[in-house]
């Protein structure tokens, strides 16, 4: 038998105090219950990783010696297993430590690890190359590269810097004297009187505003005309629905001329109100009529009612000639129900033309209000520009010639359209956009030809500053003191080199035994013993799952006909299938006599999942019997349902079951687990 966990001891000053669990050797599934928070992962920890801090773990050996677990780094081949539900629900991440073990590289694994670390020691400490020359130089130098490749191919003299200097100066009709040290800032000083500058023509930045103002403000093309369109289609809908209902009225309401649209129609709403409610009279009339109707015919068709007790109608009261009734009901009785026929489409007719005036009205008050907003809108942009391109002192003739006739133009048109908008507003306020931006262009084109050449004074006056830049920095250059000490420079050349040589050496040394631990634990993946057991597990699950029988494990993913398929199972699914897969693995190292510990840790393996994967997941755990892995099985999870599923299993399979429950941990309170021995096979 492998190293077994008898003894689990967690630290007093620990995140949940001073726990010890004991007599855990003969347990071959130990089921660790609790809430969350309650500190089940603490003890998982410690059997990952025992130290002072995680807790110490103590183990028996095949022959009942007690011995304590080593701690990783001083022991690693006796290191052990631990997954967590994160790393069943990625890929095969919680592989690389099984497939370490199995193809013993663990120590090949450790030693990787500190060339890793002395190759990260040594690129720290010590340059890759010997500086050669002071750092200050080296500064100044890559300065003056720079500025000299600036220079072009022009002469790196004093004289070339003032004949420069003088050309700037005579072009812009300004004083020059060169300094008389090239290094004091009072070159610069002198340099940036040469500074070219814009010019503008007086007024221009003012009136170049509103003409961009007024481009953007104005309408643009077919803007205000479509506005226009449906105030008019609106009305022109009023006006055909108004000559409906007049006719519908036979003409009873007049219309005067100077009466607005709202006034019509309000008048005829009224007139269509008045003319339905008498449609409604007339229809109940006649509904009495035929209440009278239909009773007289009663009368008449009855031999056994006495004439006598009839002489009046019930109804109407008025006196009953039986002959004269009969003979008018001949002739009139089937009219009644065509006339109230009639004279209920009326009626319907009545109350659809008010609605519709009503909705029409409403759309032509819509867009009426549409067509003021966007007219009030264009009137006040017209009134500000036509006050700000009023003539200002000191503007220059090109700024007066482009205001004034623009300036004409928007008083013009507030006298002309000022008022409402018509068709003839909106094609003013398009020849003003127009002419707007004519103006503007203009005068962009007049600021461009004062300030012709400007370009190329500034690349002149660039091109000075960098020749007196340069002629300094070379003075500076020249000032500093190097002594260099040519033995110091050729040693310090020979360490880095050194240095740079046992960083390949390193870094190869560390790629070959990447390369080894990859190709080992291929070899794992591979070795029929592995996926034969990998198989075996998977057939249980394709029982319910079909799906699955056809899946192979490679290592750091699945197959399914030579595929990666990883992407193509579901978080259970793929669950299930790491779970063989690290079972498979962890198998083969239990049986390996340079792997002492034979415990496998799940840290809730089911979290995420849903109720029916968590089901399966229980099943499948519970089902692994001691032929499948001899190991120690330990598993943690808050929920109790899974537990109970995986320990009604668990008995099925033959292994022998501990539970241990943590209560919710409460801060200052001892933890004290609660066992209970579910299953002991003799």
């Amino acid at each position: 038998m492998a190293l077994r966990v008898d003894e689990i001891s967690l630290p007093q000053e620990g995140p949940i105090g001073g726990v010890r669990l004991t007599d855990l050797s003969k347990w071959d599934l130990v089921i660790i219950k609790g809430p969350n928070g309650a500190g089940k992962s603490t003890l998982l920890r410690a059997l990952e990783s025992p130290s002072d801090a995680n807790g110490r773990v103590g183990c028996i050996d095949a022959d009942g010696t007690r011995v304590p677990h080593a701690v990783r780094g001083k022991g690693v081949e006796q290191s052990i297993t631990s997954v967590k539900s994160a790393d069943l629900m990625r890929e095969f991440r919680s592989m690389k430590e099984p497939l370490a073990l199995a193809a013993s590289v663990t120590r090949d694994a450790h030693k990787q690890r500190l060339l890793d670390d002395l190759f990260k020691w040594l690129t720290k400490q010590q340059p890759t190359a010997a500086e050669a020359e002071p750092h200050e130089i080296q500064m100044l130098t890559a300065t003056f590269i720079e500025l000299d490749r600036r220079c072009g191919t022009s002469p790196r003299t004093i004289d070339e810097y003032e004949r420069r200097g003088r050309q700037l100066a005579e072009g812009l009709g300004r004083p020059w004297q060169p300094p008389p040290l090239l290094p004091d800032e009072t070159r610069q000083q002198y340099e940036l009187t040469l500074r070219p500058t814009n010019r503008h023509l007086a007024g221009s930045g003012d009136v170049t505003r509103v003409l961009n103002n007024l481009k953007n403000v104005l309408p643009a093309e077919g803007s205000q005309a479509s506005t226009l369109t449906r105030r008019s289609s609106a009305e022109a809908e009023l006006h055909t629905l108004c000559s409906e209902a007049q006719l519908e009225l036979a003409s009873t309401v007049s219309t005067p001329k100077d009466e607005t649209p709202a006034d019509r129609v309000r008048s005829l709403r009224s007139a269509l109100v008045t003319a339905r409610e008498a449609a409604q009279q007339t229809i109940e009339a006649m509904g009495r009529l035929d209440e009278c109707r239909r009773i007289a015919l009663k009368w008449m068709s009855d031999p056994t009612v006495d004439a006598g007790a009839q002489s009046s109608c019930p109804v109407c009261e008025q006196t009953i000639d039986p002959a004269s009734v009969q003979e008018r009901l001949r002739q009139k009785c089937g009219d009644a129900g065509p006339e109230q026929q009639r004279w209920s489409a009326k009626r319907d007719r009545l109350a659809r033309l008010d609605r519709d005036l009503e909705s029409a009205l409403s759309r032509f008050d819509q867009a009426a209000a549409a067509v003021r907003r966007e007219h009030d809108a264009y009137t006040t942009a017209i009134r500000s520009a036509s006050s700000e391109l009023r003539p200002a002192t000191g503007w220059d003739a090109p700024v007066l010639a482009a205001a004034a006739p623009l300036q004409r133009a928007c008083n013009e048109w507030l006298t002309a359209h000022g008022s409402h908008a018509t068709d003839a507003s909106v094609a003013a306020l398009s020849a003003i956009r127009d002419q707007a931006a004519v103006q503007a262009n203009q005068l962009a084109a007049d600021d461009r030809a004062l300030n012709a050449g400007l370009e190329q004074s500034h690349a002149n006056f660039k091109s000075l500053e960098a020749l007196g830049a340069l002629l300094a920095l070379r003075e500076r250059l020249d000032a500093i003191p190097w002594t260099v000490n040519v033995a110091e420079v050729e040693a310090q050349k020979r360490r880095a080199a050194q240095t740079d040589l046992w960083l390949s050496t390193l870094g190869e040394m560390s790629l070959d035994l990447r390369v080894h631990q990859a190709t080992a634990a291929q070899r794992v993946v591979d070795d029929p013993e592995v996926q034969e057991r990998f198989q075996r597990l998977l057939q249980r699950i394709a029982r319910t799952q079909p799906q699955l029988a056809q899946v192979t494990f490679r290592g750091d993913r699945l197959e399914a006909g030579g595929i990666d398929c990883s992407d193509k199972l579901s978080e259970g699914q793929r669950v299930l299938v790491n779970i063989a897969a690290v079972i498979a693995v962890v198998g083969k190292v239990a049986g390996m006599p340079a792997h002492l510990p034979g415990w496998i840790a799940f840290d809730e393996p089911t979290n995420g999942l849903d109720n029916e994967s968590r089901g399966a997941v229980a099943e499948y755990l519970g089902s692994i019997t001691l032929n499948d892995l001899s190991s120690q099985i330990f598993i943690a999870s808050f929920e109790n349902e899974f537990s109970k599923h995986l320990i009604d299993h668990a008995k099925r399979s033959g292994r022998r079951i501990l539970e241990v429950e943590l209560p919710p941990f409460v801060p200052g309170q001892q933890v004290l687990p609660k066992r209970r021995e579910i299953q002991e096979v003799a």
